[in-house]
């Protein structure tokens, strides 16, 4: 009877210790909180198989008023995409605004509380909604797959408490973090085409 017993408690032992050990559904445990928007510039570099090709200029405005299928909205933030490649200029603009759960996606053919730009908290299989592909301006659906306490962009600069996140097929790829949002696009549909965030 005591050699069961003993079993049953090593048994139980290994199953508290494992079950001490896992993260959110096999996943992971870190999570961001928030991703900070304040008015600002920046540049991302574009290359494709490895060769700088372009640039986009990305412009982060806060506090807009706008308004979508007559709903007004304040408080909006305005998200300015200027992609040069080859000589060849587009624009990209995206609407987002904060909410309880994250920052909804805002458009006049989408502009539901329920579609996540940003999901908050950013954890593990978060969802985000948007124009994250690195070559066009199409809305795609991600979801968090990994998180780096470092990254290296393919710029070679580091950033801390970086989440990853894959479409379906895990040819777009994003990477995010709370101090620096988009720190790099990725898309290998057709030639690995990447955008790094340039933080000098």
């Amino acid at each position: 009877m005591i050699q069961y017993l003993y079993r049953f408690s090593i048994i139980f032992s290994l199953f508290i210790g494992l079950s001490g050990c896992s993260t959110a559904e096999n996943g992971f445990s870190n999570t961001i909180n928030d991703i900070q928007f304040s008015n600002q510039t920046r540049r991302m570099v574009i290359t494709i198989n490895s060769n700088q090709v372009g640039t986009n200029n990305m412009t982060i405005l806060t506090g807009i008023y706008k308004s979508f299928n007559g709903t007004p909205h304040n408080q909006c933030i305005n998200i300015s995409e200027n992609i040069t490649i080859n000589g060849e200029t587009q624009t990209t603009t995206t609407f987002t605004k904060k909410i309880v759960s994250g920052y909804m996606y805002l458009s006049d053919e989408i502009s539901t509380l329920s579609t996540a730009y940003i999901q908050l908290p950013i954890a593990y299989n978060s969802r985000f909604f948007g124009p994250f592909s690195a070559i066009s301006s199409e809305n795609v659906t991600l979801t968090t797959v990994g998180f780096h306490e470092t990254y290296t962009n393919q710029l070679g600069q580091t950033f801390e408490n970086v989440m990853e996140a894959h479409d379906e097929s895990g040819l777009i790829r994003l990477f995010i973090n709370q101090a620096n949002y988009i720190i790099q696009k990725e898309d290998y549909r057709y030639q690995p085409t990447i955008q790094s965030l340039d933080n000098n």
